[in-house]
């Protein structure tokens, strides 16, 4: 004798798993690759941004080093009376501070461009019957 159980509680059949089986299977896939494709923006983006940073600080050395040729040139023309300054070059700035007396010097650059500061300091010999030679 075999009971009738209610279609409410009859459990289903494998003919009708498939289409359900296959929604979960393409809705887990899809949320697999939503998380690669964003870690991998997050990372493109994080990688942008670093390479940006450092182009930036790469073109506040290349100032600094700029306004330093300035002063060299500034200095041997009048090593009596040049003591430094200010050298405004495009968006940025640098100050420069000329140290010593005599033959020996130094000089103290800081330039400043987009938020980024570089910091150079050479020393140096002044000889009015030689090319002027420095060491960093």
């Amino acid at each position: 004798m075999r009971r009738k159980m209610l279609g409410l509680f009859r459990p289903p059949s494998a003919k009708n798993n498939g289409g359900f089986i296959m929604t979960v299977v393409v809705l887990i896939v899809a949320a697999i690759v939503s998380v690669i494709i964003i870690k991998v923006a997050l990372s493109t983006l994080s990688h942008l941004n670093n390479a940006d940073q450092s182009l930036k600080g790469e073109a506040a050395k290349y100032q600094t080093q700029g306004c330093l040729q300035e002063a060299l040139i500034r200095l041997k023309r009048d090593p009596s009376h040049y003591v430094g300054g200010v050298i405004n070059l495009g968006d940025g700035s640098c100050d420069i501070t000329v140290v010593g007396e005599g033959d020996s010097r130094a000089l103290i650059v800081v330039g400043s461009l987009n938020g980024y500061q570089q910091n150079l300091a050479v020393n140096l010999t002044i000889d009015p019957f030689a090319v002027t030679t420095w060491d960093n």
